[in-house]
């Protein structure tokens, strides 16, 4: 039987979604490109645009910069 899909607190989810409207304006730069930016890995940038982690501050910092925005306005 599978198991089913992990749930991740609504607010984790919403702010997953901001995320991902920033990457679309930003011209949907591959998560490869986003985690080179950013000094991470790929899969981290998947989990933070999915939901499944929330960033830290560094890391949020990071994603708004490779994305062309500022952090202060985050």
């Amino acid at each position: 039987m599978p198991k089913p899909a992990p749930s991740f607190p609504q607010p984790q989810v919403e702010f997953a979604e901001q995320l991902r409207v920033l990457r679309l304006r930003a011209g949907q730069p591959t998560e490869q490109a986003l985690a080179n930016a950013m000094g991470c890995g790929r899969t981290t940038v998947s989990d933070l645009l999915n939901g499944r982690r929330f960033p830290s501050w560094e890391l949020l910092s990071a994603f708004v910069e490779a994305c062309g925005g500022s952090p202060r306005d985050w």
